[in-house]
């Protein structure tokens, strides 16, 4: 237990530790995660299989993640639940790297996939309620965006070694790039844990956090309750396409592993230079002028990836660095503000509670948007005279996308901002 008077210099250094352990994250989710959607391509699972095993296991980990409250107040310490999550999402690395030479099986690493984010979702609550408790409000925002900017700049190293590596096998085993990949992808996570060890944490009733159920429909929790609808109905409208992008790019546009990793570098260097003047923006003009404007420009996204399948090939590459670039931009500043937005609204109470509830509707959310991105996916609607052109089985999934989309922001300009 330390001493009142020493708080604000341990919080002091624990937010630079969690900088440090945020990166070593960072590193596991360029170098691995990132990468699972190409590995499941790499396996030749259909687009329906990759946006179950996309979203399903989300829908697993957001329904068991309603039970890291209880298990916090057994442990009484975020500290060593989260330490046991990380430890999880270890061993289904080593799961991963197992499958690589002794099974494909789509069930096997549904399996393996749906662990993993059970472990990764149920950590989000109780970082959350750490975080919220360790940042200062007045500098929040100038903080999540500085810490931001370094993770990602770990996560984009990581991600183009990860990256080249692959490219470099792909002319022979391919099989051995994922296996060093997701090597590195399980030392980052062991690197994660030892610093997430040395953070301080506060005691376990300094933090209100009630060991009761949260009812959302009691009238205290009316601005909370209309944030996670919204939060819900747009996860819904990203992910009818979003598991299927990295697939579109390999399968439609011919990439190689190349071609992907200058994708995604540029995108998330876009992104990386973007989010220490989104902390700025957070900060001056408040959370709900981004969640506006970001909700606005996601309508358009998918129509631009529709468009540049008609490019001459030589624009395509380009085009796609363009538009994944926007799209990073978009995703970052439109990630922290729903974050912050909710930490105003939690008001440092019951925040692993309320977070669970969160997460628990926005795996339900993602879980249906892929499965109705994958069914659309399977729909042969290219013999159909329609105004726009199909020739790719994902170009329908783009136009629901797009239309899901325009009525969560009608939602949210004429209904959410007055009520959250």
């Amino acid at each position: 237990m330390f001493p009142k008077k020493h708080k604000p210099s341990f919080r002091k250094k624990s937010l630079k530790i969690s900088t440090i352990e945020g990166s070593w994250w960072s590193v596991m989710f360029g170098a691995g995660e990132s990468y699972l959607g190409a590995y499941f391509e790499f396996l030749k699972f259909t687009s329906f299989q990759i946006s179950v095993i996309s979203t399903l296991p989300s829908l697993a980990g957001s329904i068991i993640q309603s039970l890291t409250g209880t298990l916090f107040h057994v442990l009484k310490s975020r500290k060593k639940l989260l330490i046991f999550f990380k430890v999880i999402q270890g061993i289904i690395w080593l799961c991963f790297i197992f499958s690589i030479f002794y099974t494909k099986d789509f069930k096997i690493l549904l399996i393996f996939a749906s662990i993993y984010y059970i472990a990764a979702l149920s950590m989000m609550a109780p970082w959350n309620s750490w975080m919220g408790y360790l940042v200062p409000s007045k500098i929040r925002g100038r903080y999540f965006g500085n810490r931001s900017q370094i993770v990602r700049i770990f996560m984009l190293l990581s991600s183009v070694i990860a990256g080249l590596i692959l490219h470099f096998f792909s002319s022979g085993d391919t099989s051995r790039g994922f296996l060093i990949i997701f090597s590195i992808a399980f030392i980052a996570n062991i690197g994660s844990i030892f610093f997430l060890t040395k953070k301080y944490e506060p005691p376990y009733t300094e933090i209100t956090e009630q060991n009761t159920k949260i009812n959302l429909k009691n009238k205290n929790y009316q601005k909370i309750r209309s944030f996670i609808l919204f939060d819900s109905i747009s996860e819904f409208s990203i992910s009818i396409l979003a598991p299927l992008v990295v697939l579109y790019w390999l399968r439609d546009l011919n990439f190689n592993y190349l071609d992907l990793t200058l994708v995604t570098t540029i995108s998330q260097l876009v992104a990386l230079f973007s989010m220490r003047y989104w902390g700025i923006i957070l900060d001056k003009y408040g959370t709900m002028s981004t969640i506006h404007l970001s909700s606005f420009i996601l309508i358009f996204l998918p129509f631009l990836w529709y468009l540049i399948y008609f490019f001459n090939p030589i624009l395509i590459l380009p085009s796609t660095i363009f538009i994944a670039s926007v799209s990073a931009l978009i995703f970052g500043g439109r990630a922290l503000a729903m974050d912050n937005r909710l930490f105003e609204l939690m008001k440092g109470e019951n925040i692993i509670n309320i977070s669970a509830k969160r997460f628990y509707y926005r795996g339900i959310s993602l879980f249906l948007g892929g499965l109705v991105g994958g069914y659309l996916s399977t729909l042969n609607l290219n013999t159909i005279e329609m105004v726009f052109p199909l020739p790719s089985l994902l170009h329908p999934v783009m136009f629901a996308a797009i239309f899901i989309r325009t009525l969560v922001w009608v939602y949210l300009f004429f209904v959410g901002k007055k009520t959250f």
